[in-house]
């Protein structure tokens, strides 16, 4: 129950083969037991849970890249669903990363 490959058929994140809805998050493969994605915190896009560098480094990596309602809100990094990766996200990113999230 803790590896990603026993689940068949589900939507995890960073993953297209069974979707792209990105139902589900599962941070340590063997360690962690899938999450539903909405419980993860906003900017947390490297496991584990929390707000780091190493997110920073994720959604610079995604900076100002557009159209991404069509390719994965661009990996999640697409915070506020606005399409384009920006200044608006990089603002709910650093809430969360303040409030120690």
């Amino acid at each position: 129950m803790k590896q990603q490959s026993s689940f068949i058929g589900w939507d995890f994140t960073n993953e297209t083969a069974n979707g792209t809805n990105d139902y589900w998050r599962m941070c340590v493969d063997g360690v962690d037991y899938p999450r539903l994605n909405w419980e993860s915190i906003p900017g947390d896009f490297v496991c584990p849970d929390g707000v780091n560098m190493e997110d920073l480094d994720y959604l610079v990596e995604r900076w100002l890249l557009g159209d991404c309602a069509s390719s994965n809100n661009c990996g999640g990094a697409d915070i506020d669903g606005s399409g384009v990766v920006d200044f608006a996200d990089f603002a709910i990113f650093a809430q969360h990363w303040l409030e120690g999230s």
